[in-house]
């Protein structure tokens, strides 16, 4: 298998990631709709390292979990290019475990993948190679469970790893380090395992042999270590499956068949007893003791070849339900590995949640220039600025006076510095102090629908909330109503209905909802656009009162809008907490082409009030109506 071919497999998988000090930006381009490459806008993710993985003491200072600003969550498992290496060695190094990863991500069909930690692309740096992985916050199985596992658990494990290097060894590929730390927990309650760490794999192509000393002691076949009969001697995939047997060996006792090298060696030339005393002390049954001891047959040959029906030679005596999981519901007869429904299984990704921090921290020269430049946003020099103090590691989160640089952006209405500070992972829930605006909210500020509506469809997909309330429980449709003027604002209103804000929270001082607020403010144009979208028309406030009984007393608000609130379902008889009509109000406000909308919808005229009685029967004398009935 030549460079170029490796190359081929490998460049679909390749991430673009530019380091910036402690973090890193990922560069990916958003799909549109019609899948055309050429018009797709780039997308920017920011990651920063959030720690590196430890075992016992030891610290592996080239594994590490990445967080991005939205607090996704994968690791990075770095592999370091010897000052010296050539660009041979660097190939070289290459083309294994990126290889294996590649090429078995290539050809996984979808209800495969589920058996193998998500091998998510690469990158590389300068001395450096970046492999990305899919985050198990459960961690392996030596991790995850502490104590020995019930025989049942151990075997639907065992039917999925087993399924795991069916399919490995159907691509001719050898994992060679098959153990505990290698068998990641994706769930644990149904369980679900995934294989990892194609580290040290091995892919057999008919044109090299499997020779190398490679794996784990405790774990690793005695063909690779003790086998003299040739010099250099070769193996195949059995090796797996005596690894494979010592991992069931370790799960249910939480030790190692043979801890010894020279028990190895006595067992492997036939002087030595396989040590089963140790499972049957465990419960473990005739059958589990069988089938370990066929997987670890001291001659390769004879073990057994990977499958999923293979797990169903182990029967298990008494009753299949154990509190950790439900067997029956995992695996058929088949061995086949059913997958969970949602209602069974919380997929256990972590995911952090952005906070506005408790205090402002003093930021540093740069941050400090990014604050005061973002401010002054049409400046000429403005974006330019803005982009060489993010590359020089400026923080786009950075608070002062309780504004971020994102919010003095959206505040001066700048799509372009928007676009920009998003890209270097500017983060869309951090409010303000103390009133506790969004970068949404503060969009409305300047009252421009234009630069509204771009910086909307910039902040949505980077996961503003566009039901975010602030300290006043205002939503970014309130602010809306009440700042963005021109023929765009009903456009405005109408995107961010499209994008699911509520018309029904109420917010402001007044506690009122949208529609509400805009006939308050006389916006009969946004209230208008409010009701196509769906908003109440009968919803009361404080004192009883409906949009209806607002509407008629406004002088601004004409009766087309009124009639537009009775068709769509305004209650013409609705009394506030008073004991006033919508038609007590239309005839006292003397808007007779009102009244006659009421009439016509069957308004009740008795009204609790001569005078005003009165004055409706000569309204509707003065245009030639009759007297309705009275009720």
């Amino acid at each position: 298998m030549d460079l170029q071919t490796i190359d081929e497999v490998i460049a679909p998988f390749k991430l673009e990631i530019k380091s910036h000090g402690e973090r890193r930006r990922e560069i990916s381009l958003n799909a549109d709709s019609v899948g055309n490459s050429s018009t797709r806008e780039p997308r920017y993710t920011i990651w920063s390292r959030k720690h590196y993985f430890t075992r016992g003491d030891r610290v592996y200072g080239n594994v590490y979990l990445d967080q991005s600003a939205a607090g996704k969550l994968r690791v990075v498992k770095e592999i370091v290019h010897p000052h010296d290496s050539g660009s041979a060695d660097r190939d070289k190094r290459r083309c294994t475990e990126l290889e294996m990863m590649a090429r078995v991500a290539t050809v996984l069909r979808p209800d495969q993948k589920r058996y193998f930690v998500d091998f998510l692309g690469w990158f590389e740096g300068e001395d450096r190679l970046g492999l990305v992985l899919e985050y198990c916050p459960l961690g392996d199985v030596e991790h995850c469970f502490a104590e020995p596992l019930p025989e049942q658990i151990v075997r639907i494990m065992t039917a999925q790893i087993l399924e795991g290097l069916a399919i490995l060894h159907r691509l001719g590929i050898t994992h060679r380090d098959i153990k505990p730390q290698n068998i990641l927990v994706f769930q644990k309650d149904p369980v679900w395992v995934k294989i990892a760490d194609f580290g040290i794999s091995k892919r057999n192509n008919g044109q090299t042999d499997l020779r190398s000393k490679v794996g784990t002691e405790g774990y690793m076949a005695p063909e690779i270590l003790l086998d003299e009969t040739k010099r250099i001697s070769k193996y195949s995939n059995a090796v797996d499956m005596w690894s494979l047997g010592c991992l069931i060996y370790y799960l249910l006792s939480k030790k190692v068949p043979f801890p010894s090298f020279l028990r190895l060696k006595e067992y492997y030339e036939g002087f030595g007893v396989f040590p089963d005393d140790e499972l049957s002390q465990r419960g473990v049954g005739e059958s589990g003791i069988s089938f370990i001891r066929c997987l670890m047959d001291s001659e390769p040959e004879k073990r057994p070849v990977a499958s999923a029906q293979l797990a169903t030679q182990w029967s298990i005596v008494g009753p299949e339900i154990v509190a950790l999981t439900r067997e029956q519901d995992l695996v058929n007869v088949s061995g086949e590995i059913r997958t969970a429904t949602p209602a069974e299984t919380a997929h256990t990704t972590a995911k952090i949640q952005s906070i506005v921090p408790a205090r402002e921290e003093e930021p540093n020269y740069w941050s400090s220039e990014l604050l005061r430049i973002t401010k002054t946003p049409h400046l000429p020099e403005a974006e330019d600025r803005t982009r060489a103090l993010l590359e020089s590691d400026a923080n786009p989160n950075a608070m002062r006076d309780g504004y971020t640089p994102l919010h003095h952006a959206c505040e001066a209405g700048s799509p372009k510095l928007v676009q920009l500070l998003l890209q270097y992972a500017a983060d869309v829930h951090i409010r303000t102090q103390p009133h506790g605006e969004t970068p949404l909210h503060l969009a409305t500020y300047r009252g421009d629908a234009d630069s509204f509506l771009k910086i909307l469809h910039l902040l949505v997909p980077c996961g503003v909330e566009v039901n975010a309330v602030d300290n006043v429980g205002t939503t970014a449709l309130h602010s809306v109503v009440a700042r963005v003027g021109g023929p765009g604002a009903v456009s405005a209103i109408e995107a961010l209905i499209a994008l699911g804000a509520s018309t029904e929270i109420r917010g402001t001082a007044r506690a009122v909802t949208p529609l509400q607020y805009a006939v308050a403010l006389d916006r009969e144009e946004k209230a208008a656009a409010l009701i196509r979208g769906g908003a109440n028309v009968n919803v009361e406030d404080r004192s009883g009162r409906r949009v209806l009984h607002e509407a008629i007393v406004s002088r601004k608000i004409s009766a087309k809008l009124v009639e537009m609130l009775i068709e769509k379902g305004a209650d013409v008889n609705a009394k506030d907490s008073q004991g006033v009509f919508p038609m007590y109000e239309a005839v006292r406000a003397d808007r007779p082409e009102i009244v006659h909308l009421l009439v016509k919808h069957e308004a009740d005229t008795i009204l609790g009030s001569e005078s005003i009685e009165w004055r409706l029967q000569w309204m509707l004398f003065q245009r030639k109506l009759p007297w309705p009935l009275r009720r």
